[in-house]
């Protein structure tokens, strides 16, 4: 599994629906967003995210912010899982009131978007 944080796009190779992984890095997203609320800086967040998943041993790689997720994020992040051969990508955003998640899943036949909370 790779974590991106800034562009806030996490990759592994297993799509399995219950992916405790997935679990792990929506939890410390989380956990950093009830932390620090709403207003901060991008930077900020990447940084708390970043110390988050090292206490929490999930490896990772900064990227550039986002302001909001758009089809165009969820199409770039479509492009990552075809061309890498992976299976699960979530997008997580930090700019919005409530942490924004969109979870990518891919199959042989074909590429969806799972459920997400609003």
């Amino acid at each position: 599994m790779v974590s991106r944080i800034g562009a806030k796009v996490f990759y592994t190779d297993d799509a399995d629906m219950n992916d405790e992984r997935t679990y792990v890095i929506i939890g410390a997203a989380i956990e950093v967003h009830l932390a620090l609320g709403a207003g901060f800086l991008e930077s900020v967040c990447q940084e708390a995210l970043a110390i988050e998943f090292d206490l929490r041993q999930i490896p990772y790689r900064r990227e550039a912010p986002l302001t909001r997720l758009s089809s165009f994020d969820e199409a770039q992040g479509v492009n990552y899982l075809k061309a890498s051969g992976l299976h699960l990508g979530l997008l997580l955003n930090f700019g919005a009131l409530r942490l924004e998640q969109r979870r990518l899943i891919s199959s042989e036949t074909h590429l969806r978007k799972s459920a997400s909370p609003a």
